[in-house]
């Protein structure tokens, strides 16, 4: 009469078992809930295991379909990456909800502005700067936004002042260059208006084209600060440095 196996050739055995059962690169051995076990041979490139209780060993592969790579400035439904920040869900639209990433913070849409999670600006006290950047082909005034994106825009916070020096730089397809400096403070009262704090003041450093413009205003609408360029038909890319200084009352 043969003595009790050892514990290491107990598990000789499985592995025989295991080996002989597995014939392709990638088979999982899977449970089917009566005691006995089948091969689940191998998805595509890419596929995730998920759960599903309608096949025989509750497992199958599916298309990792939600798993995407994205390039700089590229979309797909509700997600755009860019080089400063992740946009999650549509800026342009109104729906309530939605999430961004932008320069260092957090913010959601409330239905009828950007409000922030995070920031470099936090509640309160703080200091921050921020890019805004357009291209443009006509000769309409047309609004520069934060890194580029449609609607995102530097909102001020509820009974705040707002002192800003922003640094504008263009260039056009025929390598016309201009560099511009505006400075002024804005304020947003306790009831919610937006409007300046007397005029801002604006200086042209250098321009070859004359006809370009700027021009900048409280946008008591959006409750945020408005910065507008016109390239007089040509195809000008514009990019500004913000700097801003703010301070929220608090009692």
């Amino acid at each position: 009469m043969s003595g009790p196996r050892h514990i290491t050739e107990n598990i000789k055995i499985v592995n025989e078992l295991v080996i002989s059962a597995s014939t392709s690169k990638g088979d999982l051995i899977v449970g089917t809930g009566s005691g006995n076990t089948i091969i689940l041979s191998p998805g595509s490139n890419g596929d995730l295991l998920t759960f599903d209780d309608t096949q025989p060993g509750g497992m199958k592969w599916a298309s990792g379909g939600n798993f995407v790579t994205l390039d700089t400035n590229q979309t797909i439904t509700g997600f755009k990456y860019f080089s400063n920040g992740l946009q999650i869900g549509d800026t342009t639209n109104t729906i309530a909800g939605t999430i961004r990433y932008l320069y260092g913070r957090f913010e959601g849409y409330d239905g009828s502005e950007w409000l922030k999670f995070t920031d470099k600006r936090p509640s309160g006290n703080g200091y921050a700067t921020i890019e805004v950047y357009r291209e443009t082909t006509d000769s309409n005034w047309n609004e520069l936004f934060i890194g580029g994106v449609l609607n995102s825009r530097i909102i001020l916070q509820v009974n705040s002042v707002v002192t800003f020096n922003i640094m504008l730089t263009a260039i056009s397809n025929a390598s016309n260059g201009a560099g511009y400096q505006l400075r002024g403070t804005i304020k947003r009262t306790l009831g919610g208006t937006v409007s300046m704090v007397d005029n801002p003041v604006g200086e042209i450093f250098a321009e070859d084209a004359p006809d370009w413009d700027i021009s900048i205003s409280a946008d008591d609408t959006n409750k945020s600060l408005n910065i507008e360029v016109n390239g007089a038909g040509d195809t000008v890319q514009w990019f500004g440095r913000v700097e801003l200084s703010e301070i929220v009352y608090t009692s």
